[in-house]
């Protein structure tokens, strides 16, 4: 009886998911039956994580029955099956009714008209509330009837040996709704496959959407009111500059090469003796600036990957408490170099030895034009274990070599990305060349990238027709360095490879999120949909600054000096009030922007 109405239950919820996405296929867009089964499979993991949350309390009855004489079992759950029958069919018709006029996945920004429906209701007819409340009332009818009638009125108390097995259920279902052991846990991105983006949402569990975007729901554009908005408007727009004419020599030879960009995992300037840092620890990159073209006068705008990761391929802001990853109705609509590349004809392609599906880095990428994206699942399980986050650099050098060489063979240029992982703590690397782990470990980095380069310089057709973009995805505080100081933020960013034109140095004070205008600006491909990157080779870069954030503080510095604001107390010691105002009107100014992408 308890087996049979566990799998009654389960299969019940299965399908009521499924069916309710197809029925979002049919009614908000085209996919044909072959796109609808891989969209279903892939979204298959989401489901199974929210039918474990849905039959939690279920199963717990059950187990509670075992030890209870004649338990009341559809008295205690049919209220539970009300509440989860009424948020899913909720959650399903919400979707599909407002899919259209948004195009993105139910989130939490349906709480933004929960006190003034008039309003929310007045773009629409009556017909149109009339009818879905009709079905919501049907669907909500029928899933509570075929609950009631599977689940009986009373159970018998059975042998408490049953309970036996009840830690290796739970833990099972535990592992099912986090969605497995590794360091990413369950998120939306797990479901990106496509190029398409209607066959990703329609992959996605709208129920899972609403829940997890609740505790990002926050009203962005009314985060931080430092000014009035037209003020905040006039100085932000202000600090973008329209570009003029480039200026000569040209820093890229060839209009279409094939372009590789390196994210190096916390490889900042305190390890790079150019820019003051260490000497020794990082040789080969230090080789590759004389050889190529050094920036040696980036900030990045952030402590983290995730915040890294999206200034860096998409020109975007960091922000002190939000992440765009984490939140995909808005990250799925930022510009990305993997987008601008394919509609430039390119191949594109990501390689990280992690976890990808981690704070929904994949979803991102998928989002973000990158057609191929490989991970450690793409390894053996012996090489996702050579370190704690995944593959370590050595071998997904190799891959990337791999991919290199075998797309330089193929027709259409192509464009990769690649995010290192050796370089971040532990610090546990298969090399010795420090004693200090940190050290060792950007050395290693440096060592594993260093191979990789002179073997693809031993293969000249495919390096004469190659642009390798190196920069880090954050700075790194070592030796006890506050994150206020000057050097946390300055990150080095190296063009080599054999489409890059003579060697020289770039002094220009820019972000990290500069990054895209300037490598697209080079090849001559329009990056207007990057408004918030800025072109440092363009003749009209005068205005130099940049601009940085973490959870406590953010800073702005210019070719005059650096203003922190701390965020706990709203103050600044700088007594530069036309730099602290632009400050000010960029913190405030993200934050606005972002609600135009909701």
């Amino acid at each position: 009886m308890r087996k049979r109405l566990f799998i009654s239950l389960f299969i019940f919820w299965l399908l009521f998911f499924l069916l309710g996405k197809m029925l979002f296929a049919a009614t908000c867009g085209e996919a044909g039956w072959g796109e609808l089964f891989v969209a279903l499979w892939h979204g298959l993991p989401l489901d199974l994580s929210t039918i474990c949350y849905i039959l939690s309390v279920p199963v717990l009855a059950l187990y509670a029955s075992t030890v209870w004489r004649k338990m009341p079992l559809r008295a205690i759950l049919m209220p539970w099956h009300c509440v989860s029958v009424l948020l899913s069919a909720g959650a399903v018709l919400l979707d599909i009714a407002l899919y259209p006029f948004w195009q993105f996945k139910l989130n939490a920004t349906i709480l933004n008209y929960v006190e003034s429906p008039g309003e929310a209701a007045a773009s629409v007819s009556t017909g149109f509330v009339v009818w879905r409340t009709l079905l919501f009332v049907v669907i909500a009818a029928l899933a509570l009837w075929r609950l009631w009638s599977v689940t009986p009125a009373r159970l018998q108390r059975t042998s408490p040996f049953h309970l036996l097995h009840a830690p290796l259920v739970i833990a099972l279902f535990f592992l099912v709704i986090r969605g497995g052991v590794g360091e990413g846990t369950m998120n939306v991105g797990n479901c990106y496959h496509s190029q398409r983006m209607f066959m990703n949402h329609v992959a996605v569990n709208p129920l899972f959407s609403f829940i997890a975007s609740m505790n990002r729901s926050d009203a962005t554009g009314s985060m931080f009111r430092l000014m009035p908005e037209s003020e905040c408007r006039q100085t932000f727009d202000s600090l973008y500059a329209k570009e003029g004419a480039r200026r000569a020599p040209q820093v890229v030879r060839r209009q279409r090469p094939n372009v590789l960009v390196i994210l190096w995992e916390g490889g900042g300037a305190s390890f790079f003796h150019p820019m003051g840092g260490l000497l020794g620890v990082m040789p080969n990159l230090e080789e590759m600036s004389c050889e190529g073209v050094l920036f040696d006068n980036m900030r990045c705008t952030s402590w983290r990957t995730d915040r890294g990761m999206v200034s860096a391929l998409s020109g975007w802001f960091a922000y002190p408490s939000l992440t765009l990853m984490r939140m995909p109705v808005i990250c799925d609509r930022l510009p990305c170099l993997g987008r601008t590349f394919s509609r430039e004809g390119y191949d594109t392609f990501f390689l990280y030895g992690g976890d990808i599906s981690y704070t929904h880095t994949s979803g991102y990428l998928t989002a973000g034009g990158y057609n191929t994206l490989i991970s450690d699942k793409d390894f053996t399980l012996a090489e996702r274990r050579t370190e704690k986050w995944g593959v370590t650099d050595s071998i997904t050098f190799e891959r990337l070599y791999d991919e290199v060489v075998s797309r330089s063979d193929g027709d259409r240029p192509w464009h990769g990305g690649m995010l290192t992982l050796s370089s971040h703590e532990p610090f546990k690397v298969p090399y010795s060349k420090y004693a200090d782990e940190v050290l060792n470990a950007m050395s290693y980095t440096d060592h594993c990238l260093g191979r990789f380069m002179r073997r693809l310089k031993a293969r000249r057709e495919v390096w004469d027709n190659l642009l390798v973009v190196i920069l880090p995805d954050h700075g790194y505080a070592y030796n006890d360095m506050a994150r206020t100081d000057p050097g946390f933020f300055r990150v080095p960013m190296v063009w080599t490879g054999g489409a890059v034109g003579r060697p020289h140095m770039e002094d220009a004070l820019m972000s990290q999120s500069d990054m895209p205008a300037t490598l697209l600006g080079a090849l001559g491909i329009d990056h207007s949909d990057y408004p918030y990157s800025r072109d440092a080779l363009d003749s009209a870069y005068v205005n130099q600054w940049a601009y940085s954030a973490t959870s406590e503080f953010v800073v702005l510095e210019d070719t005059a000096g650096r203003t922190i604001y701390n965020l706990q107390t709203n103050t600044a010691e700088d007594t530069d009030t036309l730099r602290l105002h632009r400050l000010k009107a960029v913190l405030q100014g993200s934050h606005t922007v972002l609600d135009s992408k909701k």
